[in-house]
């Protein structure tokens, strides 16, 4: 009685291991969902980030709205996102219909990303957390 008592605790204890170690890791688009506010921003040598703030929300449905805010203005856009994980990509696709944007993601965390993208034909670095 000892002995199968013994042995149904053995691979009970044996059953939650193997069910707990076998978690499931997040996609990459799992990863990039949430809202994302920069912390840091920089245009080639310069320190931007007091002159522009980003506020970049990626929805697990796939849609998104990027708040772009500068001293002198501020541009809400909305529309459909994509991510590319071998490239490390973000594809913005704005819903008026203006150019897509890409950013490509050097860096990705839990709760931060940093990200290049061009914009005005300057090279922006930008750090965000979420």
């Amino acid at each position: 009685m000892k002995n199968s008592i013994f042995s149904f605790t053995a691979i009970l204890f044996s059953g939650l291991i193997l069910f707990t170690a076998c978690k499931k890791d997040p996609s990459y688009d799992d990863q990039l969902s949430g809202n994302w506010v920069s912390t840091k921003v920089t245009y080639g040598d310069e320190d931007g980030t007091d002159l522009y703030k980003f506020d970049l929300h990626l929805e697990a449905t796939k849609e998104f709205d990027l708040t772009q805010t500068t001293l002198i203005s501020k541009t809400v856009q909305t529309g459909i996102w994509a991510a590319n994980e071998g490239t490390k990509e973000i594809t913005l696709t704005f819903d008026d219909g203006s150019a897509k944007a890409k950013y490509d993601v050097i860096d990705l965390g839990t709760s931060n990303m940093t990200a290049q993208t061009v914009l005005g034909g300057k090279r922006f670095t930008i750090v965000f957390k979420k």
